[in-house]
């Protein structure tokens, strides 16, 4: 039992010098968060500075953030909207095209033409072609052209552009324009 005792006591003897003799770890200071550079609070009760135009605590948030106008009740002019309205130019400088509304669905294009009082009779091929390369060349991701000269549906079709402008979703007025191309293409 003795030498048990003293083999124990030579072991945790050991250990302890083992351990008592290693190096010390450099002490690690945790770097200050920069997290709350920036957050509003209004119920803080911190002595942090809080910029008086805004609430809002640290240097970054300047007054100027507030008062800048993104005219947010102005519609946004959409890239697709620029495409239609580049494609409806060219179209319109076209011999016997008054005036014509574009609308563009994915890499379809829908034109609706207003002939000229000069123009007898209906749309013909040779000008119905010549719109559609006319858009095509304008616009290299238009795949299809359909074009028409029904005053009802140029009416729709302006309709659609201003609706596009104004901000309505497109989901639906993706759906009327598949529906105008469903009517006017020939099965």
């Amino acid at each position: 039992m003795k030498s048990s005792t003293y083999t124990i006591i030579a072991i945790l003897s050991l250990s302890l010098t083992f351990v008592g003799c290693a190096n010390k770890q450099a002490q690690v200071t945790p770097t200050p968060s920069n997290q709350n550079t920036g957050i509003y609070s209004p119920n803080r009760q911190a002595n942090y500075p809080t910029n008086p135009y805004t609430g809002y605590i640290g240097k970054n948030i300047m007054p100027r953030n507030i008062t800048r106008n993104y005219n947010t009740n102005q519609p946004l002019t959409t890239n697709l909207t620029n495409r239609s309205n580049k494609i409806a130019s060219n179209c319109n400088k076209l011999s016997g095209v008054n005036n014509c509304t574009v609308a563009i669905s994915g890499d379809t294009c829908l034109v609706g033409v207003d002939l000229d009082k000069n123009v007898e009779g209906n749309l013909t091929n040779d000008l119905k072609n010549k719109i559609k390369s006319t858009c095509k060349n304008t616009d290299k991701n238009i795949k299809k052209v359909v074009v028409t000269a029904d005053a009802d549906l140029y009416e729709r079709i302006k309709r659609i552009g201003q609706d596009i402008n104004s901000g309505r979703p497109l989901t639906g007025i993706g759906n009327e324009i598949q529906e105008i191309i469903r009517r006017v293409t020939p099965r």
